[in-house]
């Protein structure tokens, strides 16, 4: 899913830390002072991937209404319907921003707790956002590279269970394959427990092969 981070260039490296923990999530993330090219026409690029971004995140910190760039952007974002999550980094809402409840992290500094939570914003309203992070989870669940990646991606699995369709309770077939999960029946309960909350509809269906070698 293809994400635009709005923000001021004075908090570009967090900006391109939050775009790092998105990523994981199946969320492509999109960082004006980092992915734009020096010799592009700076207003092109801006608005050729907010018209390809399929959600919105606003770092708002108190300069944030100074920039004309970022009013425009969510201004956009938000005109248009685009999904959109308001940060709270010390800023005051604004024009359109004024009626949407924002999102203050519990924990700033820790941009892949920021990622997780602003994930399960989007999922709450999104289907797209569902989506992604399923599709994220499924395929690198079983090489997940520590144990805290690892009980993120539960937590996760047991927010979106009833968004499962039959492909994906194919794929929670190999998530025992993870060595953490090997080696604790904490997580096997776990992983048991999101099992049993998908739909027996889902269980017994045939997954679809109609795409196959597609």
């Amino acid at each position: 899913m293809d994400v635009f981070i709005s923000h001021v260039s004075r908090v570009r490296l967090e900006a391109h830390a939050l775009s790092d923990a998105l990523s994981p999530w199946g969320f492509d993330a999109f960082v004006a002072h980092d992915a734009i090219r020096p010799n592009t026409r700076w207003e092109e690029e801006i608005r050729e991937n907010l018209q390809h971004s399929e959600a919105l995140i606003a770092l708002l910190t108190p300069d944030f209404r100074r920039s004309d760039w970022c009013a425009q952007e969510v201004g956009a974002a938000l005109v248009s319907r685009m999904p959109t999550v308001v940060v709270d980094l010390g800023g005051k809402p604004f024009g359109f921003m004024a009626s949407k409840q924002m999102y203050k992290p519990r924990k700033p500094t820790d941009w892949a707790v920021v990622a997780s939570e602003v994930i399960d914003l989007f999922a709450e309203h999104d289907v797209r956002a569902k989506v992604a992070v399923l599709d994220a989870i499924s395929s690198m669940f079983s090489q997940a590279p520590t144990l805290a990646v690892t009980e993120r991606m539960l937590a996760k699995l047991a927010y979106l269970s009833h968004e499962f369709d039959v492909n994906t309770v194919q794929w929670v077939q190999t998530f025992t394959k993870n060595r953490f999960v090997r080696r604790s029946s904490r997580l096997r309960r776990e992983l048991n427990n999101v099992i049993k909350r998908i739909p027996v509809e889902r269980l017994t269906q045939k997954p679809d092969r109609s795409n196959a070698g597609a």
